[in-house]
């Protein structure tokens, strides 16, 4: 089964430029109907913009779609925050989001395959509560 990533993105740069680092690894790449995509394809990552909080919430208390994998990509400390406590696996800051969303992705496929990446991210590398900020420096 070909992996598959359901975007939901209000930058449409940032948006194509993660498409095409996903479609790259042979993964499938949705969009549309945010909450019916993903209750219907049940894709093995979402990615939210932070301005969708709504969204992450409404996903996180339907049954159906609670343990998806959402990783939250905004500029804002506060955002960043909220939504972690909402359930998002990881928060990217938007200006790190294509160097960490490439982590996120080798990190996944490896785990795919079996093969041990070289070493994991730091940011998924170090302990962490059950939800943490992928990212480089901190929010500002």
């Amino acid at each position: 089964m070909v992996p598959t990533v359901l975007l939901c993105l209000d930058d449409h740069a940032l948006s194509a430029a993660l498409t095409d680092r996903v479609r790259l690894l042979g993964w499938l790449c949705m969009s549309g109907d945010f909450i019916a995509t993903a209750v219907r394809a049940r894709p093995d990552l979402l990615l939210l913009d932070a301005h969708r909080e709504d969204l992450l919430v409404a996903l996180k208390r339907d049954p159906r779609t609670q343990g998806l994998s959402v990783v939250v990509i905004g500029g804002d400390t506060e955002q960043q925050k909220r939504c972690l406590e909402h359930g998002a696996l990881a928060f990217f800051a938007r200006s790190h989001a294509l160097s960490a969303f490439d982590s996120l992705l080798h990190f996944i496929e490896h785990g795919r395959t079996g093969a041990a990446p070289d070493h994991p991210p730091k940011s998924l590398a170090r302990p962490a509560p059950a939800a943490q900020a992928l990212e480089g420096p901190p929010v500002a």
